[in-house]
């Protein structure tokens, strides 16, 4: 199981790192590091109205993400160079930036929490999966992030309870009348890997398992690693974004085999307006390895909703979706908030 998770990783962030590099100081030019070059010595500034306190303060700034894409740019710099991250003209600090929650949508967040920085997100969602097989009560799906080591790093727990009801006449005997307690926790961290660049977007990695802890008809029994790979684009600044993840995550099915549930989700988020987000995403989750009848198919479903900024450390959100083939789910519905601290 691990070597195929590992394999799988390896897949999906080659094209990521081929195309990325460990940021530079930028107080060191290129040339600086041609091969078998000393460094040269440093340029005596001659501008008068050069301020010592800018530089100091962007050499002192901590790292957002591990690596920066490594593109030509068009040698111009964008509102935020010119003016500050998230500043004015004379470099004050604006209003903080909103947060970024890892729900509702199926891709998480391509950012890290920030240094210092706690997001608890929770919810509720229904499932229901037609005369044939069940409905499903999912709760509080709580998940606690916390920036911690630096900015880029980010520590991940989740814990989840589900009230699962398979329906009279199930084909498969084995399978038990209802589902009830706790899943195994999930822990695991998310690195930053870029900020995004033109086109080249913004990048985040999850590496995360699950430990036996849940009860014991809902318990996988064993560690099951992960991994998810989430890619974000802001097409239209503050009006138009697109999101993706990539992911394989162990699994076992319902006759106790294991498996990888690969899983694709795109998702395009539109700012309706300043505090009102409207998304619409689709999913597809493809089993490898398992057998149990109502797993061993894959699964798409399109799912869509809204989120509610109340402020920039708040967030409420709706979300609604229906399945696509004859082993998806009929439909589901949730909601849930996403509380920055």
């Amino acid at each position: 199981m691990a070597r195929i998770c590992l394999l799988v990783f390896a897949v999906l962030v080659v094209g990521v790192l081929g195309c990325a590099s460990i940021p530079l100081d930028s107080s060191i030019s290129r040339d600086d590091f041609a091969l078998g070059q000393e460094k040269r010595p440093e340029k005596v500034r001659t501008d008068n109205n050069a301020n010592p306190k800018d530089d100091s303060e962007k050499a002192a700034k901590p790292a957002k993400t591990l690596m920066e894409w490594a593109i030509p740019t068009n040698g111009q710099k964008d509102e935020k160079e010119k003016n500050g991250k998230d500043g004015n003209e004379n470099g004050d600090d604006e209003e903080e930036k909103r947060l970024e929650p890892d729900r509702p949508h199926l891709p998480e967040a391509a950012s890290t929490v920030g240094l210092g920085r706690v997001i608890l997100e929770s919810g509720y969602t229904y499932t229901s999966k037609g005369p044939a097989f069940l409905n499903q009560h999912s709760y509080p799906e709580a998940l606690l992030r916390v920036g911690m080591l630096a900015e880029w790093f980010e520590f991940r727990i989740s814990q989840n309870f589900i009230n699962q009801k398979n329906r009279p006449g199930s084909p498969d005997p084995r399978e038990p009348a209802t589902l009830n307690g706790a899943q195994d926790l999930s822990i695991g961290v998310k690195l930053g890997l870029t900020e995004q660049k033109e086109y080249m977007p913004e990048a985040a990695l999850i590496l995360q398992m699950s430990v036996p802890s849940g009860r014991a008809n809902v318990t996988n029994d064993t560690v099951m690693p992960g991994v998810n790979l989430d890619l974000g684009w802001e097409i239209v600044k503050d009006r138009l974004g697109m999101e993706t993840v990539t992911s394989a995550n162990g699994l076992r099915d319902d006759v106790g085999q294991a498996y990888v549930n690969f899983a694709q989700g795109i998702t395009g988020t539109f700012n309706v307006t300043r505090k009102l987000e409207a998304f619409t995403e689709y999913d597809l989750f493809v089993p490898m390895g398992a057998v149990a009848p109502e797993q061993a198919h894959l699964q798409e479903y399109i799912v869509g909703g809204f989120v509610y900024f109340f402020t920039n450390d708040f967030e409420v959100d709706i979300r609604a979706g229906v399945g696509l083939n004859n082993l998806a789910s009929d439909y589901l519905v949730g909601t849930g908030f996403a509380a920055r601290y």
